[in-house]
């Protein structure tokens, strides 16, 4: 026990004597990445930690805003492999992809699951879907001079896939024969850079994206740093197929076939074989044809201040910009950005930090810990965001990230 209790205790101290820094200042690094975000204007994560779980279907109908439930979710997996000669050039590779989806429902498909319908009325519901993956490509120079620090990143990034489906439109019809219509239309359209499906993951250079993001870094004394970051898209992606489908279907129930149930299960069995006789009619083939559809990421600006208090031991920041959506498209979006951190540094082996921002459209609260013991760093957290600032404070959305790095 006693010779346990030694080897964990020079251990510890061992740490405290070769992590001199995080990150940048290893030598040679390999990083992982795994950071995943949902965020909905509906449901409430907190609800999912009650004692008893009791879904009030009337009161989720009036948590719906007018612009109906809109759910999304990205993620961003991806590899670092970073190198530092000397804390005076640093060089970096990374690796990964964008998953980026969303989806809305009309209010009145959950004002229909609340309140139901009236005896003889109709209910249309509406919605879209979209979801895209990216992969990307991004080398990193890095460089000091006397109190200024540089940084160009330029990004390579290619449209793998979409999916969309435009024109839902859903329609329940309760007919005073006692029979329940329901109508289906809709088109779904599959976006792809190749035509062969075979080789999907393999980048087409002729598809590709290109942006350029940069840093300047100017620390005029030890405890205050001032750091301008940018990024710029220089290139648009491209897709240059389109499979596209459109989709309309009709079924038909008889809520009271009649009073004797082995009548009524008939009835059912062969409305079902109808409805799949009707969809297998209805539903068109997916027809290709080349498109142009071009890609660009945010144009994005910004300004942090970090203050450097206790020799390091707590650092506070602030950072404000702006970002715009589409950028040198008819229907770009400007919207601003904003980051405000603590941070705790327990002797270069363990840092903590909260902050809070609003980044993407999307505003988060963060918890992050690291622990740095030199060979292995490993950095977790968990956020809480949302589409609106004050409903991220009831759970409206979650996010979640790990990342190991190693390296000497």
């Amino acid at each position: 026990m006693k010779k346990r209790l030694c080897i964990l205790i020079l251990s510890i101290i061992c740490s405290f004597a070769f992590s001199n820094g995080f990150i940048r200042d290893r030598f040679f690094e390999v990083k992982v990445n795994t950071p995943v975000n949902f965020v909905n204007n509906t449901f409430h994560c907190f609800d999912l930690f009650q004692k008893e779980l009791v879904i009030d279907l009337r009161e989720l109908a009036d948590r719906v805003p007018d612009t109906g439930a809109l759910f999304c979710i990205n993620a961003n997996p991806n590899i670092e492999i970073n190198l530092n000669i000397k804390d005076k050039i640093r060089f970096s590779y990374n690796y990964g992809m964008d998953l980026i989806g969303n989806v809305t429902l009309h209010k009145n498909l959950f004002t229909l699951l609340g309140y139901g319908n009236e005896e003889s009325g109709e209910v249309e519901v509406s919605g879209t879907c979209a979801f895209d993956a990216f992969m990307f490509y991004s080398f990193e120079v890095a460089t000091n001079i006397n109190k200024f620090a540089f940084s160009l990143k330029p990004n390579l990034f290619f449209p793998i896939f979409g999916y969309k489906v435009n024109d839902l439109s859903l329609q329940l019809t309760n007919n005073e024969e006692g029979t329940l219509v329901f109508e289906q239309v809709y088109t779904q359209e599959v976006y792809f850079s190749q035509e062969e499906l075979y080789y999907l993951f393999t980048p087409v250079m002729n598809c590709a994206g290109v942006d350029i993001e940069g840093a300047v870094e100017f620390k005029p004394f030890d405890l205050l740093t001032f750091n301008l970051n940018f990024k710029v898209p220089i290139l648009p992606g491209k897709y240059k197929y389109c499979a596209k489908e459109n989709i309309s279907v009709t079924k038909e129930i008889n809520i009271f076939p009649n009073d004797e149930s082995e009548e009524s299960d008939e009835n059912l069995s062969q409305t079902e074989e109808n409805f799949d006789q009707e969809t297998e009619d209805n539903a068109s083939k997916m027809d290709m044809e080349e498109i142009n559809i071009l890609i660009r990421r945010p144009l994005k600006a910004n300004l942090q201040v970090d203050f450097m208090l206790l020799k390091n031991f707590l650092v506070l920041s602030a950072a404000g910009g702006v970002g715009i959506s589409n950028p040198f498209f008819e229907n770009y979006v400007v919207y601003p950005e904003y980051y405000f951190g603590i941070e705790m540094n327990f002797g270069n082996i363990l840092r903590t930090s909260l902050s809070t921002e609003y980044i993407n459209q999307i505003f988060s609260h963060n918890v992050k810990a690291t622990i740095n013991l030199r060979l292995i760093q490993v950095d977790a957290g968990f956020s809480f965001s949302g589409l609106e600032f004050f409903k991220t404070f009831r759970g409206n959305g979650f996010g979640a990230f790990v990342s190991v790095a190693m390296g000497f």
